[in-house]
């Protein structure tokens, strides 16, 4: 409003029964004098004794009307040339100012609640040194790729990234490094623990030291693998967002009915880079694409045949250096003095970055609706007295509520009673100034009347005056979480109980640096404690040095030695030592080794179990006296029986000889035959006493078949055998398996000259095939042969190869076909045998 030439402002002014009433009807409207008398009813042109008046319209893009433009005389108005043109133009600047404010603010307004939401959503903060190696991880690092935080530290991108992102990670890097960027954005995929890949991004800025020089790197990352689009589209619309900040000043214009210029301001050298010379007098549609002519002559015909007082267009322009724009052009017809159309005049904004910002406000929008509203977790806002102000539909999932449930209602309603003194304390400490806001779990109660854990990731709410109004955050569901922390927490102390029960110890072993990682279980078998050790990390030369028995050392050397060189994932050792505790006592202990393989497919890190054995130890020595002594006696008294069983048999020789009776004889022989019975028996105790008394261990097939080859090198048979280095864990004896199976073919073969041995796989366990070309074994017997005391010898080699093989849990079947020949298959079980590794 303008009184008397001057801006008026914070005056009140009623429309009703005044001018303006007019032109928000009719447009514009001119009383050059009695408009006090025209509008009797008008108590403020009466009070402010206004006689000239003039007004015109602002009207908005969608030709709707916003304000009112007006000028108050208390004078008669002096006719003013092109009064009405003037004010038209006034106004449509006007209006567009105002609509571009409006517009402007509601972005503001967007992306401080986006920004607000962003800021909630958890990241992974990280820091490395100046040469690529982690150094820190925050600890949400495994709930968010699975790794341990000391897993991942001392490792570099390359362990985690995509090779194809690689570059550009070490990039970014490098330009930090070396001071060339403060801060270095990139985006790039991680593989998880689960070997998934994942797009995050992550913005790196260097750790100074005093004297300037670049320390260490600091970093975030960002998991941006579900919302990648969406955040790429977010950072372009921010870039627009920029853009409209930038935006020119407006040009002002005439043109004939033809559409040719009269007059453009010098504005258009801003928006459009032509000088007014280089328009003026050329066609309106010069600055326009020329693919588009036919289209924007149509749509510029309609606009101008229009017959509202100001019209709104927005066309494609084409700056002078061929850059393609969005205008806004707003005009008005002008007529001469017998209503003829003499031409048109408007004004011409460049809305391009209004556009693009208006594009990304709805796309920001969108997105932020569409986040919010797919988003696993619980998006809430809240007064500062507990109020539910805001939350997302995910509540109904969750929780079993739907919004207008929840909305008005307090946090502590949906927690069970007890917990609610606590949370409100919580809450009140929120709103103290200061406050870390770190995330916060609490019991939360299903509709159903389950008990749920959440974890809930709080920020403030402040208002235009900076003052805190709320809080807005996420809820997560955490209570598998829980429970299973939980269960995991139990499993630790029956696990904890049961290694102390079983006098069980564990530890780790990095073979890259050669420390040995320890824990306070550990120390306390070998008599000593964290503190008077120095830790829990130990160089293996100090442990071997420190606690392996002198004696013991070069076994474990051994074992440590050949650790570094395994290349099967699957690999499982153990050896048993002595140990010397602190307190100098000597123990016995069983190392149970096992290893982790780098993406490299060299062994990373060693580990394993030690239980003290020596209990067991002492045991075994006190059994293994006692049986050397049994044994020692059996021996014994088999030599003193044998001695009389032969000192018999030479006495019947010699009664044979001198009793030539047939029924003498008869008896004799009967004698005879009873004591090689005796013999064979006490051959067979000797045999059978040696079964299980060694320990078991690891036996080469080919090795221990060849040798009993050889040991009938005296017979006719050929034997071959097609093993690649298996091997078995049995008992010593396992040569004697191979010796009577030969000795069964010689005696009952008839006609055997070949044998054979092979070996098949059958999933994961080994078939070990001996077969033979004698006449076989008929059906009847295929089962009784392994029966003590079966067959026409002693019946007894055949048992004593079953209770051989048996001791490790091996077995044997005879399955050949009677007449072609005898086939033994021995069924070794998983884990009972191996192929070595060859070194070289």
């Amino acid at each position: 409003m303008v009184l008397d030439g001057s801006e008026v402002s914070g005056l009140t002014y009623t429309l009703n029964d005044t001018p303006c009433e007019n032109v928000k009807e009719k447009g514009f409207c001119y009383f050059p004098d009695h408009a006090r008398e025209l509008f009797p009813h008008a108590k403020d042109l009466r009070d402010l004794n206004i006689r000239g008046y003039a007004g015109t319209p602002l009207w908005n893009s969608r030709g709707e009307v916003i304000g009112i433009l007006c000028t108050l005389f208390r004078r008669p108005l002096e006719p003013v040339p092109m009064l009405k043109e003037v004010m038209e133009i006034i106004a449509v600047k006007a209006a567009a100012e105002i609509e571009r404010e409006r517009s402007g603010k509601a972005l503001r307004q967007s992306e401080e609640r986006f920004r607000s939401f962003v800021e909630n959503i958890t990241e992974i903060v990280f820091s490395v040194d100046t040469h690529g190696t982690f150094t820190y991880f925050s600890p949400n690092l495994k709930e968010l790729t699975g790794y341990e935080t000391h897993e991942a530290v001392g490792r570099t991108a390359a362990d985690f990234v995509h090779p194809d992102d690689l570059p550009a990670v070490r990039q970014a890097f490098y330009q930090v490094v070396r001071k060339e960027q403060k801060t270095a954005p990139v985006e790039y995929r991680i593989r998880y623990r689960d070997g998934s890949w994942h797009w995050y991004i992550q913005n790196i800025s260097p750790v100074l030291d005093d004297d300037g020089q670049v320390i260490a790197i600091q970093g975030i990352a960002h998991d941006i693998t579900k919302r990648k689009q969406a955040e790429e589209a977010l950072l372009e619309s921010e870039e627009k967002f920029r853009s409209l900040v930038e935006t020119s000043p407006d040009m002002i214009w005439e043109i004939d009915p033809a559409g040719n210029f009269r007059y453009i301001s010098p504005r258009i050298r801003d928006i459009m880079g032509y000088t007014p010379d280089e328009v003026i007098g050329k066609s309106i549609t010069s600055l326009l694409p020329r693919e588009i002519h036919a289209v924007a002559l149509g749509e510029m015909a309609r606009h101008f045949q229009s017959d509202l007082p100001i019209n709104t267009l927005e066309i494609p322009a084409r700056h002078k250096n061929g850059q393609d724009i969005i205008v806004e052009i707003r005009s008005a017809r002008l007529q001469d003095a017998t209503g003829t159309v003499a031409g048109f005049r408007g004004v011409t904004s460049d809305v391009t970055a209004r556009r693009k910002a208006e594009n990304a406000l709805r796309e920001s929008e969108e997105k932020y609706r569409s986040i919010v509203e797919t988003s696993p977790d619980i998006i809430w806002e809240i007064g500062l007295d507990g109020t539910f102000t805001y939350i997302s539909p995910t509540i109904e999932r969750v929780l079993g509520y739907s919004p207008d449930e929840i909305i008005g209602k307090k946090t502590t309603d949906l927690m069970p009673e007890e917990a609610r003194p606590a949370v409100d304390k919580v809450a009140r400490d929120h709103q103290q100034p200061g406050w870390d806001f770190k995330p916060i779990i609490i019991p939360a109660r299903h509709r159903d009347g389950r008990g749920l854990f959440l974890e809930l990731r709080p920020a403030r709410l402040t208002g235009p005056d900076g003052s805190l109004i709320g809080f807005r955050g996420v809820a997560i569901d955490i209570t598998e979480r829980q429970q299973a922390e939980d269960a995991i927490r139990k499993s630790r102390e029956k696990l904890g109980e049961a290694m102390d029960i079983a006098h069980l110890v564990n530890w780790e072993c990095d073979i890259r640096t050669g420390l040995f990682t320890f824990d306070d279980r550990f120390y306390e078998l070998y008599g000593t404690t964290r503190e008077q050790e120095g830790g829990f990390q130990m160089p293996v030369e100090t442990y071997v040095r420190e606690f392996v028995h002198s004696e013991d050392i070069p076994l474990v050397e051994q074992v440590l030695r050949g650790v570094p060189e395994i290349t099967d994932p699957e690999y499982r050792d153990e050896v048993e030592h002595r140990i010397i505790r602190r307190d100098g006592e000597v123990r016995f202990i069983l190392v149970r080794v096992r290893v982790t393989m780098g993406q490299d497919g060299r062994v990373m890190t060693a580990h394993g179990a030690s239980q003290d054995i020596t209990e067991r130890k002492r045991a075994e020595e006190a059994i293994s006296a006692a049986n050397n002594k049994l044994l020692l006696l059996s021996s014994i008294t088999r030599h003193d029986i044998l001695n009389q069983v032969t000192a018999l048999s030479a006495y019947l020789e010699l009664l044979a000889m001198t009793h030539q009776e047939p029924d003498a004889a008869d008896h004799l022989h009967a004698m005879e035959k009873g004591l090689e019975v005796i013999r064979l028996q006490l051959e067979f105790a000797r045999d059978y006493q040696e079964i299980g008394l060694k320990k078991p261990g690891w036996h080469a097939i080919r090795a221990e078949f060849s040798s009993i080859v050889e040991s009938f090198a005296g017979n006719t048979v050929h034997g071959t055998c097609s093993c690649n280095g298996e091997e078995v864990f049995s008992d010593p004896m396992i040569g004697r398996v191979f010796y009577n199976l030969i000795d069964n073919s010689l005696r009952h073969g008839d006609h055997v000259t070949d044998i054979r041995l092979s070996v098949q796989p059958d999933g994961q366990d080994l078939i070990i095939v001996y077969e033979d070309n004698g006449r076989g074994i008929s059906f009847e017997d295929k089962e009784k042969i392994f029966l003590k005391g079966f067959g026409q010898h002693t019946g007894l080699g055949m048992f004593l190869i079953r209770e051989i093989l048996s001791i490790t849990g091996m077995s044997i079947t005879e399955c050949g076909e009677p007449g072609k020949g005898a086939r033994f298959e021995i069924h070794v079980p998983d884990g009972a045998w191996r192929v070595p590794e060859r070194r070289e």
